[in-house]
């Protein structure tokens, strides 16, 4: 399944505007279409799982399938060292 990083999101039209780049990576290289599966990761807070529901050529829309709150900060200390 694909992952799509965006900064902040409209949950009230169900539009995602993309830009170009973007776009042709998503629907060109990675042949997302209608129906398709993706992983939204919002900031650093949300993760929605969406189906893609029609592509336009600035964007998609979509409908969420599922939600996750994502914790950033781990309650385990990591030590790394290199040598």
């Amino acid at each position: 399944m694909q992952r799509l990083h965006l900064d902040s999101i409209n949950n009230n039209d169900s539009f995602i505007s993309l830009n170009p780049e973007k776009h042709h990576h998503l629907f060109t290289v990675c042949r997302l279409n209608v129906h398709s599966n993706l992983e939204c990761i919002i900031g650093d807070s949300k993760m929605l799982i969406i189906e893609i529901t029609d592509i336009k050529k600035n964007g998609f829309s979509y409908k969420v399938i599922d939600q996750f709150s994502i914790n950033s900060t781990r309650s385990v200390t990591i030590d790394l060292v290199q040598s």
